[in-house]
């Protein structure tokens, strides 16, 4: 596998994991800098929750994008060292 690509596939991959717990941390900044400009506000009906579903999907092929590019490192280099 070309190196570049590799590169992008494991960046990609690792945002993608990323992207439910950034989610969750900018919806509960989002909730508290809202509580803290309204004091009279003592309760928040969080809607915008991201589903399960697309947690899991996040995570299992931003997980998957990672190991198909090491396996794919791996047998690319393990064919350059037969070659050679």
């Amino acid at each position: 596998m070309k190196t570049p690509i590799a590169i992008v596939l494991i960046t990609m991959g690792s945002v993608l994991i990323a992207v439910p717990p950034l989610a969750d941390w900018s919806l509960r900044a989002d909730t508290v800098r809202l509580m803290e400009k309204n004091p009279q506000i003592t309760s928040v009906n969080l809607v915008g929750k991201m589903s399960d579903a697309y947690r899991f999907g996040c995570w299992s092929v931003g997980t998957a994008m990672i190991v198909f590019t090491a396996l794919a490192s791996l047998r690319s280099g393990k064919g350059e060292q037969q070659g050679a």
